[in-house]
């Protein structure tokens, strides 16, 4: 297909606020630390958690830098380069131990545009075997399994996603000297285009049946409340559909993006260029490949003329039905067979061909006014080729009057 699912590297990816759910506090900037606003339900006990870079002694009041610790404006970020944001005076972790299951929910909701949430944290007496539900917006669910890390591990898959020598307190009052305190930055698969309103956390304990999680971080990817993110393919072509509001595509250049309806109409799938793209409705993207911030708008009207269908995730190929893929034609729609089910936030076209269309193709980088219909031959100038007014068979259609199914198409 040559619709491009978006990868972490094409998003920006930022930290989530959890309004509920949070249980424990696991940072201190005091030695010792202070019951329940610095430590609470620590790490290992209620009296163990860690540090900031800067912490201050309350037993004679100096303030002492450490070689570890974590920093002390809250903003950490991990060797991915995504960054968790913590507030150290409130309760910012949740602790998990074998068999039990916590619901955090999202300040606000959050649009995954990717496939993947990220949890920062780490385990003890571990590893931890983890069970995420993800509730969406829509009441839908979604699980992921994946495992956190003992603290101290340390191996070639562990340090790319770790934040090194954090440091810890340990009975409320001592430093502990020991540099290998690791936190771990696990990716968790979720939908892709739904909006996360809350999360249930789950030990199964499994491989150790004493592991107890601690998760102190959330990370998403692709969420802005400005703009929804998009990624063109280097096909130059893709189907889209706006997944949380209207959008509105008047300040792109239309050499750099532009949206698109289909009308399928006189042998031909005719472009028709629009500015606003109502939420949920599907249009074809052109453009440069590269990464764009489509602006919000609530000015969006209905879209007209438009034989676009958005695919709700359960809708499958057949008679009749054209997804948007490159091939040996080019860029255009062609038949998607029975057992292929079109991904939510694609489009798609249903038309009625009574067995006659093989494909709509002929997508050219420099002409977005219409997709040739190609028909079932039934002569030489009917098989599907591009002949030029000569007679000659060429392979794409080029500058002025080509012959596509015996019909003169001028480009």
């Amino acid at each position: 297909m040559a619709d491009y699912v978006a990868s972490d590297e094409k998003f920006g990816a930022e930290s989530v606020n959890i309004s509920s759910g949070l249980d424990a506090d696991v940072f201190t900037r005091n030695i010792p630390a202070v019951g329940d606003v610095d430590i609470f339900e620590g790490f290992d006990n209620n009296t163990t958690g860690f540090y900031t870079k800067t912490v201050t002694n309350t037993s004679n009041g100096t303030t002492q830098t450490t070689t570890y610790g974590v920093p002390d404006n809250g903003i950490l970020q991990t060797s991915n380069g995504h960054t968790y944001a913590f507030d150290y005076d409130n309760k910012n972790a949740v602790f998990i131990t074998k068999g039990q299951t916590k619901t955090l929910t999202i300040d606000g909701g959050r649009q995954s545009k990717s496939w993947r949430f990220y949890f920062l944290g780490t385990a003890s007496n571990g590893p931890a075997d983890m069970t995420a539900t993800f509730h969406y917006q829509d009441n839908t669910t979604s699980t992921a399994e994946f495992q956190i890390y003992n603290w101290d591990t340390n191996n070639e898959t562990t340090r790319a996603v770790t934040v090194y020598q954090t440091g810890r307190v340990y009975n409320g009052s001592l430093y502990d000297s020991n540099n290998n305190f690791r936190f771990f930055e696990i990716p968790a698969f979720v939908d892709q285009n739904k909006v996360i309103t809350s999360i249930s956390l789950y030990n199964s304990g499994e491989t150790k049946a004493n592991s107890k999680a601690m998760v102190f971080g959330f990370c998403i990817v692709g969420k802005d409340d400005t703009a929804e993110m998009f990624y063109l393919g280097s096909d130059g072509y893709a189907t889209y559909v706006p997944a949380v509001k209207d959008i509105d595509m008047s300040n792109f250049d239309e050499d750099d993006l532009a949206a698109y309806t289909v009308k399928v109409q006189s042998g031909y799938a005719k472009l028709t260029k629009v500015t606003q793209i109502p939420q949920g409705s599907a249009v074809v993207m052109k453009g440069s490949a590269g990464s764009y911030k489509l602006p919000y708008t609530t000015d969006a009207v209905a879209l007209t003329d438009n034989d676009l269908k958005a695919s709700d995730g359960i809708k499958t190929g057949g008679e009749g039905i054209y997804a948007l893929a490159k091939k040996v034609n080019g860029v255009g729609f062609y038949p998607v067979d029975a057992s292929v089910t079109i991904p939510e936030g694609k489009a798609y076209l249903e038309v009625a061909t009574n067995g006659g269309v093989k494909a709509f193709y002929g997508f050219e980088e420099d002409d977005a006014t219409g997709i040739s219909l190609m028909e079932d031959g039934r002569s030489k100038m009917e098989d599907g080729a591009i002949y030029n007014v000569a007679g000659q068979r060429i392979s794409k259609m080029q500058k002025g009057i080509n012959i596509v199914n015996g019909k003169k198409i001028l480009k």
